[in-house]
């Protein structure tokens, strides 16, 4: 399992953000989560396991542009059938926690006293 943070920014044809809501989710695999976004074919998406709030991960109908990820992070534009649009930003909370890990040990591996 994979525990991620999604956001949604609410903004205006100024790209003025009028609301945000966020909320964490776990998912079975990142690499999966994003093939979702990539292969939109405009169905509704419900991928999440376990979410502080319920809700569609994609809704039905929507169109997505500027789609952007790696292995920590996914962004892009979801515009719904009525032309409204919302920014999303994901983060992969494990995975970044992976990489603190990481720098840790490697840390450690010198001769230097990790946190």
């Amino acid at each position: 399992m994979v525990k991620i943070i999604e956001t949604n920014l609410s903004v205006d044809g100024e790209n003025n953000i009028k609301d945000h809501q966020a909320r964490w989710i776990l998912i079975n695999d990142w690499k999966d989560y994003c093939k979702k976004y990539q292969n939109y074919s405009g169905r509704r998406v419900y991928y999440s396991v376990a979410s502080s709030m319920p809700g569609v991960d994609i809704p039905a109908d929507a169109k997505i542009t500027n789609l952007q990820f790696d292995e920590r992070h996914l962004s892009c534009d979801i515009t719904n059938r009525e032309h409204f649009t919302i920014k999303r930003l994901v983060y992969n909370i494990d995975a970044a926690q992976e990489l603190e890990m990481k720098k840790e040990r490697k840390n450690d591996k010198h001769g230097r006293v990790s946190k």
